[in-house]
């Protein structure tokens, strides 16, 4: 159901509607961020945060605005 997040963090407060998204979020808490970017000394808890920063290396651009068109 859409809102519903079933999955509380009890150190932050914040909740999540996935067991996946919640995972990730405790492993931040913990420290862990297994996915290191292999152009620099960055490094995330999940697979998703590295691809969206590796973005910054290629240079590519693969999001357009819906009103300018122009892209970032």
């Amino acid at each position: 159901h859409a809102g519903h997040k079933p999955f509380l963090c009890t150190e932050c407060g914040k909740s999540y509607s996935s067991e996946e998204s919640f995972k990730a979020h405790m492993l931040a808490h913990q420290g862990v961020r297994p996915f290191q970017c292999t152009q620099c000394d960055k490094a995330y808890c999940t697979k998703r945060d590295l691809q969206e920063h590796q973005v910054l290396h290629t240079g590519q651009r693969p999001f357009s605005c819906e009103q300018c068109g122009k892209a970032f």
